[in-house]
């Protein structure tokens, strides 16, 4: 089954952020995966659209991110 896969970077999120989406081709849900670099610690979130959307983990991941900044040394 083809697939697309789009990769992006996602600036002002941590020190770097890609979000990359799997859109596979027919009746199959598509993939999202938030990576986020900040110092030496990586956050990962991801998400599908098995419910008719996928989740918005771009927004739930600043106030993570933000969170790891302010107590992960």
């Amino acid at each position: 089954m083809p697939h697309t896969v789009s990769v992006t970077p996602v600036p002002g999120l941590g020190d770097e952020a890609v979000d990359l989406v799997n859109t596979p081709t027919g009746p199959y849900a598509t993939q999202e995966v938030l990576a986020v670099r900040i110092g030496d610690k990586v956050l990962f979130l991801d998400g599908d659209d098995v419910v008719d959307r996928l989740p918005h983990i771009k927004d739930l991941a600043a106030p993570i991110a933000e969170h790891i900044k302010d107590v992960v040394p």
